[in-house]
């Protein structure tokens, strides 16, 4: 006698769940590997973007630390050419000569000037044109704060009126007698920084963005300078707050609609100076890019697996209408 169809229907489940049962531990095993390839990636581009913005923070830093030192030593090796009245001598052909020999020697240099207490060019690196021969800097906020606190400052990214480009400026005190006479600038261009910043980097599709201490984008590497009014939004992620009180900052999952409205980020702003508020550095990485090849090999072993499966369900069925279990 043979068994009936329902008891060739328990045998076949059982079947199946003998062979769910065999394949749980290897399913188990994929899913434990996919947690963890995910975690490592992670992991390692958190850290990848770490090392990128502080090695950006350096050598942004090493040129803030050029602008300053040259504005200080000018300032200092300019004490003999200021007169003992409250506006220094103008437009002295020693001092001319002296600013355009300390700019040469600075080769990342845009400019070195020497302003008065109105904001007037008394001598200065650059040719000027005929319209800007009048430029006065008396509204620049880094200006009247080197006056008011007798200090050195620098300013944010600002629209060059000497040299008609985007500029970062460093300023200094002329002193004497603990009377501030005139004020020293040096400055930087920062499309060449920008591009300088450039060359010591090999992975292009890393985001990196500067945003400066007045809270206003400098630029984004790799992409053209005049696209930084767009980006402008970022600067009020709390991440990027935060790292402008010189806290670092990592982010995970971080949404900034001014470079995507879709796409979700991974990595950290970076403080850079010993000023408050900081300039910041912030470097990430979009998640689709990152996690693309893992996906995609998931995709591939989800087919390979619902493949198998389909096939093993079929023969085990083929396999059932087959077999004749006799008493």
């Amino acid at each position: 006698m043979f068994r009936s169809l329902r008891d060739h229907q328990k045998i076949k489940i059982k079947l199946l769940v003998v062979l769910l049962a065999a394949i749980t531990p290897f399913l188990i095993f994929i899913f434990y590997l996919f947690d963890l390839w995910y975690d490592t990636r992670r992991q390692l581009v958190i850290d990848e973007n770490i090392t990128t913005a502080r090695l950006i923070a350096t050598n942004i830093n090493q040129s803030f630390q050029i602008g300053e030192s040259t504005a200080v030593m000018v300032a200092d090796q300019s004490i003999n050419q200021v007169s003992q009245d409250t506006q220094p001598l103008r437009n002295t052909d020693e001092l001319q000569e002296f600013v355009k020999g300390i700019q040469n020697k600075g080769s990342d240099l845009k400019e070195v000037g020497f302003f008065d207490l109105a904001g007037n060019i008394i001598a200065t690196s650059v040719v000027l044109t005929p319209e800007r021969e009048k430029a006065n800097i008396a509204d620049r906020a880094y200006f009247q704060e080197t006056i008011r606190t007798k200090k050195p400052s620098r300013s944010g990214v600002v629209f060059g009126k000497l040299t008609g480009q985007y500029i970062i400026a460093h300023a200094a005190p002329v002193l004497q007698e603990g009377v501030v006479r005139a004020v020293t600038v040096s400055t930087f261009d920062v499309v060449q920084l920008k591009t300088k910043l450039e060359s010591t980097l090999t992975n292009k599709n890393r985001v990196i963005i500067l945003v400066d201490s007045e809270k206003h984008v400098a630029f984004r590497l790799f992409e053209p300078l005049e696209q930084i009014e767009k980006l402008q939004s970022i600067t009020g992620n709390p991440h990027v707050q935060v790292a402008s009180q010189g806290i670092e900052s990592l982010f995970d999952f971080e949404s900034f609609p001014a470079i995507s409205a879709t796409e979700r980020f991974i990595g950290v702003t970076a403080p850079m100076g010993n000023q408050i508020p900081h300039w910041v550095v912030v470097s990430m990485q979009p998640l689709s890019q990152i996690y693309a090849p893992l996906l995609q090999l998931q995709s591939s072993m989800w087919i390979i697996l619902g493949s198998a499966l389909i096939f093993s369900f079929a023969l085990v069925s083929y396999v059932i209408r087959k077999i004749r279990v006799i008493y």
